[in-house]
């Protein structure tokens, strides 16, 4: 009973989130791209270090990867598929991640 409870209260949470943002024309979405930088600053505020994060998610085909590059190296990636997730970076190649 409780994890049916949570279920259907983050069936109602999500519910109001996509009335609240445009409701039905989201339930169609079938890909989403975000982008966003980190800047990491020094003790006097200088900036000593940018990475960009983007993650690329495919609802339909049910996937996600979120790449960080510094510049145009690619620091890390992970991928999540229904197979699995996994973790790559130039250091160690690519990993499984448990479940």
């Amino acid at each position: 009973q409780p994890a049916q409870s949570q279920a259907q209260a983050g069936r109602a949470l999500l519910d109001r989130a996509l009335k609240a943002n445009g409701g039905d024309s989201l339930r169609g979405l079938r890909t989403m791209q975000q982008r966003s930088e980190m800047t990491f600053v020094d003790a006097q505020g200088q900036p000593v270090l940018v990475l960009v994060s983007v993650a690329s998610v495919d609802y339909a085909n049910g996937w996600m990867r979120a790449t960080t590059l510094q510049g145009e190296q690619v620091v890390n990636e992970q991928f999540l598929t229904p197979e699995g997730a996994f973790a790559s970076t130039p250091q160690s190649g690519t990993v499984p991640l448990p479940r």
